[in-house]
This record gives structure tokens, sequence and C-alpha cells, in this order.
């Protein structure tokens, strides 16, 4: 329901998270911007690097039992929320279609980690 992590105000973008406002051209740590954090303490939702799902590019509605989590396709995947070269497409709803095998410093993953700090 929010269009930025941090709440649906684009005025702190800029303060928030890596993007192609602020000229930087490349990635930044992690946690250089705590303004940017979800409720839930997450960091980098948007900006930095666009962030690999594991979801073939289908239309919406999501639909779990479509195919779309294939494991073994070679279709387009859906990557989210923008990269550190990018004005527009920053935000939560933000979506575009790679191939599996494409390679850029603009792609990334994110490794989720249960507990503990």
């Amino acid at each position: 329901t929010r269009l930025y992590p941090w709440g649906n105000g684009a005025e702190r973008i800029n303060d928030a998270c890596n993007s192609g406002e602020d000229q930087i051209n490349n990635t930044t740590p992690v946690n250089k911007y705590p303004l940017g954090r979800s409720p839930f303490g997450v960091w980098d939702m948007v900006g930095n690097v666009w962030e690999w799902t594991s979801s073939i590019a289908r239309d919406y509605p999501y639909a779990v039992y479509d195919g779309r989590e294939t494991v073994a396709s070679d279709e387009h995947r859906i990557v989210r929320g923008g990269s550190y070269l990018d004005i527009e497409e920053i935000s939560c709803f933000s979506r575009e279609r790679f191939f599996p095998t494409k390679r850029s410093p603009q792609l990334g993953f994110r490794i989720v980690r249960v507990g503990g700090n």
C-alpha cells in the first residue's frame, strides 16, 4: 500500500535511497540511507540495484499456480525497485523484465537471514 518503503512522499527520495537523482552512479552500502528503511526494518527496498525475484514475468493478477514460480525456466524474470541510475522507476511498485542470464551492475538480489544480528 506504500509507494515507497518509508511512505508515499517522494520528497524524501534523495535522503532515503540511492537513485539517479543523487548522481552517485554506483552502488552504495545498504546502511547508507536509514530514512529509507521500511516499518519492518528492511533496508534498500528501492534504489541501489534492481532486485531479482523468482517470478517469471507474467501479467497481473498474481496467481500462485499459474507457473510463474517455475524454477526450471529461461523466461524473463521480474526485477523490482529501480537502481542507482533510475529516477522515474524508483518505487515499491516498479517492476521490469530481464532474462535470468542478464549481467549488469544495476541488478542484485536479497539474502534473507532469519533471527540474530
